[in-house]
């Protein structure tokens, strides 16, 4: 396997891009306290290789009844770690896994709502304009679907008013033709 090692200036470098991102692109993400982000890790994908970020990513997955219930519980405790939320108040997962867990906290009587999630992002699949409105209303919050690959750092965010894509600064998209493969 090949691996990229990253001096300290990288990730410096790095982590104060995405901040930056995250402050232009998500208002009241940047707070006082490092927000936790819930982030499925893609048993597809092999290990989740960290960002440079202000947040706590906690990973998680739901491939069995064990792994659901340790995922649940993460959602609905609250923690006590320095300068960081005391709960996930976002999570990142494909659409299968935010489904199962909604419906999942549903079953066990508890409103996904009340959870103080503030942000719910969906990416590796598409997401119906049906199911983000069903996600929308059980979590109370807006749902962001983001276009991307495993391969590339980066991704295209989907706009809830013009329902286009918005690639990130650090993605050269070229669309090709479907009849002639031109540019």
């Amino acid at each position: 396997a090949f691996f990229r090692h990253r001096t300290a200036s990288e990730i410096r470098y790095l982590s104060e891009f995405f901040s930056k991102l995250i402050e232009h692109d998500r208002p009241g993400w940047n707070t006082a306290e490092r927000p936790m982000v819930l982030s499925e890790t893609d048993g597809y994908h092999g290990t989740p290789i960290p960002v440079p970020s202000n947040a706590l990513v906690v990973h998680a997955q739901a491939s069995d009844g064990v792994m659901l219930d340790q995922t649940l519980d993460t959602l609905t405790r609250d923690y006590c770690i320095a300068r960081t939320t005391p709960h996930p108040i976002a999570i990142t997962g494909t659409e299968e896994f935010i489904l199962l867990i909604t419906l999942e906290l549903r079953r066990r009587g508890i409103d996904p709502a009340s959870l103080g999630v503030k942000f719910l992002m969906t990416r590796g699949h598409y997401l119906s304009e049906e199911r983000r409105k069903v996600f929308a209303r059980h979590w109370g919050t807006q749902v962001t679907d983001y276009f991307s690959l495993s391969e590339i750092l980066g991704s295209a965010e989907r706009s809830p008013v013009t329902r286009h894509y918005k690639f990130s600064p650090t993605v050269f998209a070229e669309f090709i033709s479907l009849t002639d493969d031109s540019p």
